[in-house]
């Protein structure tokens, strides 16, 4: 009787571990964030999305992460024009760092 329950707690074990392994494998190396961060993100979030595969018109679904804090304030409205099209710059920089549109971006930070 201990003998089968030590076999069912390794397989399960084992299966347990490999579905883990698969999960870890396709978790983000890096998160799309805003490139002046220092610190760590305080709101960050794992989403699937279709990313685009460099060099093609193709997207292929991954896991992606992104640091939601900093988009906030791009998303805000500004107080004048001069911030405005500071804000726009940032939010391409950070498009374009990544080899996305910026619609293809404010999908991604969509939050639903």
């Amino acid at each position: 009787m201990v003998k089968g329950r030590l076999k069912i707690q390794l397989a399960l074990s084992a299966v347990i571990g490999c579905l883990s392994f698969n999960v870890l494998a396709q978790m983000p190396e890096q998160c799309i964030e805003d490139p002046a961060r220092r610190e760590a993100c305080p709101r960050l979030i794992y989403k699937p999305a279709d990313m685009p595969i460099s060099g093609t018109d193709q997207t292929e679904r991954k896991i992606v992460c992104l640091c939601l804090a900093d988009f906030q304030e791009l998303l805000s409205t500004s107080k004048g024009e001069v911030q405005e099209k500071i804000k726009q710059q940032r939010f391409r920089s950070i498009a374009i760092k990544w080899g996305l549109t910026n619609e293809q971006l404010l999908e991604l930070i969509r939050y639903d």
